[in-house]
């Protein structure tokens, strides 16, 4: 019988029982014929609780490292097994907020544009599920080898939940985030040219009165502004700042229903897909106005088509992170801005 580990009360139970299970799997990864250990052999070593011993045991399985067999004990996975001994990266993906219950499709989008980038590389990667903590959950990732980290739609908004995440001293790479900081990589949506080249569409549809929502930061929304001020002027049309509305969805329909109500009511409405089912409720009522929502064509036509290159930005986030890791690029964070796909009709294109 193995002597009893002293417990070391600044660690949480489960996470010391994940730090010495990942250092049997890092001492003997080829063996994976015999189990590494069992629940009972876990207990008596630290002189915990079995429901203790069986949390730390599920989170390792539920990343990949582990397989478990009742009645034989806790195996290694073998293809962790596999990436371990050739030393391949531990790649940590988040998705949103940590808290995945379902994922949007934008998200899922992301996701898949992330794998494929790992097709082909000498990498390992799991999703990251933080259960409402994710400073905990980021702890036990590096704990247990994780090297680089990319964030799909991060929803990191406070500033103390930024600085942890520096504390890492990991390659971070930010999809498409919610938030802005200079201490990461990050691809972003170029949102002056969004709004420069979604006003020129409209205007070729004969637009020129356009009420605009936006429920992005204030960065990203005052870019935004910038490129539509910038397609008024050129196009020489008076630019109306009433009908800017950079609103949450909840302050949204109050706002929009003044709006229609004016003696000269916007001839179309563009913004985020989020205000979708606003929008659709409110033109009910006003079928001359059109809406034309990022991603969504509402109402009458599919004459202006507005897409985030979302699956691109999932993959030029994750080469860039193996980049990173590698050592292929080096020097401070780089931001990368990517464009919309905005399109008029085929036969409308120029």
């Amino acid at each position: 019988m193995a002597a009893k580990t002293k417990s070391n009360a600044t660690i949480p139970g489960y996470a010391q029982v994940r730090q010495h299970v990942y250092s049997l799997i890092a001492s003997r990864p080829e063996d994976k014929s015999k189990p590494l250990t069992t629940e009972k052999e876990l207990c008596e070593l630290f002189g915990m609780a079995r429901g203790t011993i069986r949390r730390a045991l599920s989170s390792l399985e539920e990343e990949g490292m582990l397989i478990r067999r009742q009645h034989y004990g806790t195996f290694v996975n073998p293809s962790f097994a596999a990436a371990m001994m050739q030393q391949l990266p531990h790649v940590g993906i988040v998705i949103g907020n940590g808290n995945y219950a379902f994922f949007d499709n934008y998200e899922v989008s992301m996701l898949r544009g992330a794998l494929g980038a790992m097709l082909g590389a000498n990498s390992y990667t799991h999703v990251l599920q933080f259960n409402d903590d994710p400073e905990k959950a980021l702890k036990l990732f590096k704990m247990s080898g994780g090297c680089g980290l990319l964030w799909l739609g991060s929803d990191f908004g406070c500033e103390r939940d930024l600085e942890f995440l520096k504390t890492l001293k990991m390659p971070v790479v930010m999809a498409l985030p919610a938030c802005s900081d200079d201490a990461f990589d990050s691809i972003e949506i170029d949102y002056c040219d969004y709004g420069y080249r979604a006003c020129k569409a409209l205007f070729k549809k004969g637009f020129k009165r356009i009420l605009f929502l936006d429920n992005n930061s204030k960065p990203k929304v005052d870019e935004k502004r910038r490129g539509c001020q910038e397609a008024f002027k050129e196009a020489e049309l008076p630019w109306d700042e009433s009908l800017w509305v950079p609103a949450s969805i909840s302050d949204t329909r109050a706002r929009v229903e003044e709006l229609l109500s004016l003696p000269e009511p916007p001839q179309a409405i563009q913004g985020p897909s989020p205000f979708a089912r606003i929008v659709s409720e409110l033109l009910v009522k006003h079928p001359e106005i059109h809406s034309f929502l990022s991603g969504t064509s509402l109402c009458q036509s599919d004459e202006v088509s507005i897409a985030a290159p979302t699956e691109s930005c999932g993959e030029a986030g994750m080469r860039m992170l193996l980049d990173r890791i590698s050592g292929k690029t080096d020097g401070p964070p780089v931001k990368i801005k990517v464009k919309m796909d905005i399109q008029l009709k085929p036969e409308e294109r120029q």
